[in-house]
């Protein structure tokens, strides 16, 4: 699935090909520098990774993109594991701190929901590192209220969103 919405007025949300593979790199790298602690991933190993290497990253995932006035703002991570065939994992999701509060993590959750549900799935889940307290309360605000068990650890702890009914 590629394409276009407008999720609101806050933005334009973009599923990405891999014809655009530097635009995640760019918005990749930005949020590893950004963000450090809230990522498993690693500056200097993602920032050493090749075309080739960059255009595997959407084998079997997606990277969704929010723009706001043509700006890329934030990325997103999802993946369908052919093991866990009732959900979609969010593996990685970042926004610009200028724009934390315009609803952008919203948008960029509303076209991986659109996703999961055209593939039939129920659930979106994701892992967020215990110490990163304002992500877990944000994913809460935005329809993450239930932990999986099985799959928290000491360091991360996995979020569901039943997304159908």
């Amino acid at each position: 699935m590629v394409g276009d919405c407008e999720c609101s007025d806050h933005g334009r949300c973009t599923i990405l090909t891999q014809d655009q593979w530097d635009l995640v790199r760019r918005l990749r790298l930005e949020a590893l520098r950004d963000s450090p602690h809230a990522f498993l991933g690693d500056l200097a190993q993602e920032s050493s990774r090749s075309e080739i290497g960059w255009r595997r990253t959407f084998e079997s995932a997606s990277w969704h993109a929010v723009f706001v006035a043509e700006d890329p703002v934030a990325i997103a991570r999802s993946v369908s594991y052919p093991a866990l065939r009732d959900e979609r994992y969010v593996e990685s999701l970042w926004v610009r701190e200028k724009n934390r509060h315009d609803h952008i993590a919203r948008l960029l959750l509303d076209s991986i929901v659109t996703e999961a549900l055209a593939e039939g799935r129920e659930f979106l889940r994701l892992s967020v590192l215990r110490s990163n307290a304002e992500a877990v309360d944000t994913m809460g605000h935005l329809g993450f209220s239930a932990s999986v068990p099985d799959r928290t650890t000491d360091l991360e702890i996995c979020l569901e969103w039943r997304i159908a009914t």
